[in-house]
């Protein structure tokens, strides 16, 4: 796998952490707004393919009925 590719599937993922971090740190601190943080988090998961969710979890996805 080349690098930029792995730096494609790795930075939602961590970008999403991050962000979720600072949501949460913005639940606590009243100064820190946390929605949008949280929001954006939630963007940086949801941007992750369907094959690299099956694949981080070890099986194949399901056929859908």
């Amino acid at each position: 796998m080349p690098v930029t590719q792995s730096i494609r599937n790795i930075a939602p993922l961590v970008l999403g952490v991050i962000f979720g971090i600072v949501g949460v740190v913005g639940f606590i601190l009243p100064l820190v707004p946390e929605t949008p943080f949280l929001l954006i988090a939630a963007a940086c998961f949801n941007s992750r393919e369907p094959e690299e969710i099956s694949s981080a979890q070890g099986s194949e996805s399901l056929p859908v009925a």
